[in-house]
């Protein structure tokens, strides 16, 4: 089974939180969310309201992508609950590709 998204929406699974700043350990309430992570699965894109044609998606699976803290929503992982979690947003949200 495979995790599709649909329109412009991306899954993006974040790098996991710094649990330790050199000697000091974090404490889990302090720890900034990691705005890092790698596209899960990304939407074939939208359709253009004016012209109807699809504009493709700027990123795609194994993309490393660049988020703001604010962005997204987290879920749960469907197809794997152990594994992090999940956070889905539009590709408009995306900062910036770090590496393909």
């Amino acid at each position: 089974m495979k995790l599709a998204a649909i329109n412009d929406f991306v899954f993006i699974r974040l790098d996991a939180p710094k649990e330790q700043d050199g000697d000091i350990v974090i404490p889990v309430g302090a720890r900034p969310r990691p705005n890092q992570g790698v596209v899960v699965a990304a939407g074939p894109g939208k359709q253009s309201s004016f012209t109807g044609d699809l504009i493709p998606m700027p990123v795609k699976e194994g993309d490393i992508v660049l988020i703001p803290g604010w962005a997204g929503s987290e879920l749960e992982d469907p197809l794997d609950p152990t594994a992090r979690p999940l956070t889905m947003l539009t590709a408009t949200e995306i900062i910036a590709i770090i590496a393909p």
